[in-house]
Formats: structure tokens, sequence, C-alpha cells
């Protein structure tokens, strides 16, 4: 007998309605077939009009792909015991080096200033200065040198900032 459906219904649905499809269902994800290829059989094969996310929905309600985990555990288990039994066949004083730590990176301080300029904290900037950052850690400095009218860096970081050339 079917289960109660939540809107308290207790129709039988078109799956067990339709005698071998759920199998096929079954046998369809078995075969690591993706779910736009088992819509597709199923409903040539069946006559229905299911879509992907309607055998998507049908695979996690019957749970096989819990079914499917387990099974790889227990493929992946088998495949561990059949190592160990191999380990044992082996002599027990294999070395195993030690780990070589990583090295530690350590951020360059920021560049000074390229024309002699003062580096400012950014409150302490005002539309005369040079707003042309140092670093990428607090405390965040600018470079402070007075630029032209209507610029907002001075002329050795206007031309690394619009022409890409380092003076």
């Amino acid at each position: 007998m079917s289960k109660p459906r939540p809107n308290g219904h207790n129709l039988p649905s078109v799956w067990t309605k339709t005698p071998g499809m759920l199998d096929r269902l079954k046998e369809l994800h078995a075969q690591h077939c993706t779910l736009t290829k088992i819509a597709n059989t199923i409903n040539t094969e069946y006559g229905m009009s299911f879509s992907r996310s309607a055998i998507s929905g049908k695979i996690n309600r019957l749970g096989t792909r819990q079914l499917m985990r387990d099974e790889l555990k227990r493929q992946a288990t088998e495949a561990e015991q059949g190592e160990e039994s191999m380990e044992s066949e082996q002599p027990d004083h294999i070395e195993i080096p030690e780990p070589v730590p990583e090295p530690v990176r350590v951020k360059p301080p920021p560049m000074p200033p390229l024309s002699g300029g003062l580096a400012l904290e950014f409150l302490d900037l005002t539309s005369q200065t040079c707003k042309w950052p140092f670093g990428d850690m607090s405390p965040y400095l600018f470079c402070g040198v007075t630029v032209e009218a209507d610029k907002s860096y001075c002329p050795s970081h206007c031309d690394i900032a619009y022409n890409g050339k380092k003076r």
C-alpha cells in the first residue's frame, strides 16, 4: 500500500501504477546516467512527461542517493581492507619522511612615495594631495605629494596610473 501523501490524499502514484517504471529508474540511476537522460528514457519508454527536476525529487525521496553513497563507502572499506592485507605482507620498518613546512610569507612594507612625499593616512588627504595607496594592510597610507589641478595623483603616479609607465 502506498504511503499517505502530505496533502491528505491517499491515491496511488503513477510510479506504483506503472509496473517496472520504478525499477527502471533505479537501474538507470545505478548506471550513473544523468537526470536528463533518465527523464528522457522514462518518458520515451513509458509515455510519461517527467522533468529532470521530477526525476531528481523521486530519487531523493527513494533514498537511492544514500544507497549509492553506502555502496561507495562499502567498496572503499573493502579496498582499504585489501590494502591492509597487502601492508601486513610488507615489512614494518617503512620510514615516512616528515612533511616540510611551507615557508612563512611576510608582506613587504608599503612602498615609500616616489616623489619624496609623506605617507598620509586617509583622513589627512585633501583635494591637493596625491591619493596613490601604499600597501594593502592597515594602516592604509597614501602618497600625499601635492597634485596638479583636477588630478588625483602626483605626476609620478599619474604616469603609472594613466600610462602604465614607471619613471
